[in-house]
């Protein structure tokens, strides 16, 4: 089973993996399809990273007394923050045998329906 590629092999203990497709793809363009997906329209707008920081800090104050996961946190934020990320998943398809099967739309189109199970959309 692919899923357990890293934890059943010997050469992968100690070691980290980035599992991802070789494709870059631009927050553009998953806005796009998550939109598409939703059959939502939107728009795009500004917001200090600052204020952010403080939805968030609000939002894990609340998840806390809640008991539910926060939607926005301090990782997000950061995550949001940055221009692009990178990673290869050449490590692990040589040491590994890894390739993506889910595509970005068909990938997002199943977290979305999770949010949607767990009630978090």
């Amino acid at each position: 089973m692919k899923r357990m590629m890293a934890g059943e092999n010997d050469k992968a203990v100690g070691k980290t993996y980035f599992i991802t497709s070789p494709e870059p793809y631009s927050w553009d363009e998953i806005s796009r399809i998550t939109l598409n997906i939703l059959q939502k329209k939107g728009f795009r707008i500004s917001i200090p990273v600052t204020f952010m920081k403080v939805v968030a800090a609000v939002s894990e104050s609340l998840s806390s007394l809640t008991k539910k996961p926060a939607l926005v946190n301090k990782q997000k934020v950061i995550d949001m923050e940055q221009n692009f990320w990178t990673c290869s998943p050449d490590k692990a398809k040589n040491e590994l045998g890894f390739e993506a099967e889910i595509g970005l739309e068909n990938g997002i189109r199943e977290t979305l329906i999770w949010y949607k199970e767990q009630k978090w959309l």
